[in-house]
């Protein structure tokens, strides 16, 4: 992964930067886990790939907000994490076993060049995080890294709906991928 040129709206934080053997982890399972924003209105949701030691490769999508012409347009933010833990104030964890032994730098190039996964539009509001992780385990499926778990996903969807109401909207806000 060090000589690979991400696209221009993919960030890599300082970790991966400057230690792309990062990459080389392999992957035992992916989690999707919703924190509260900053006025605790709702819940942003980031997809990990977590290794056996728990360290993960962590997938944060974000409208840019910047791009004057395409503001809802993502900018996806790529870091290392220690660990996968939540806090009792985000969702709960919904996670998902692989089936093959990938490397992040493997599913992240699937992801990113055969996908596009960083081409999405969020809604004019600036939602539809949750529905790009869920997106993302449906391509996840097509490649043969994790079952499909569509089902599950609605079935944890409908939980923390249950579990926080309002603050986990449903059905659940949709952004749209677009082709460059």
């Amino acid at each position: 992964m060090s000589s690979y040129v991400f696209p221009h709206n993919v960030f890599l934080n300082h970790d991966l930067r400057h230690n792309p053997d990062l990459f080389d982890a392999i992957i035992t399972s992916v989690v999707v886990t919703g924190t509260p924003t900053n006025e605790g209105k709702n819940f942003h949701f980031c997809l990990s790939l977590v290794t056996s030691n728990e360290s993960s490769v962590r997938f944060d999508p974000t409208p840019s907000y910047t791009d004057l012409v395409h503001p809802m347009r993502t900018n996806l933010v790529i870091e290392w994490k220690v660990s996968a833990e939540s806090n009792t104030k985000d969702t709960d964890l919904f996670t998902v076993p692989v089936l093959r032994n990938d490397t992040a730098g493997v599913i992240c190039m699937q992801l990113l060049n055969d996908f596009k996964v960083n081409q999405y539009d969020f809604d004019d509001q600036g939602r539809g995080c949750r529905h790009w992780c869920a997106s993302i385990f449906d391509i996840l499926a097509r490649l043969g890294v994790t079952e499909d778990v569509s089902s599950d996903f609605e079935n944890w969807e409908n939980k923390q709906y249950q579990k926080f109401g309002d603050m986990f909207p449903m059905p659940r806000i949709c952004g749209t991928f677009y082709t460059a």
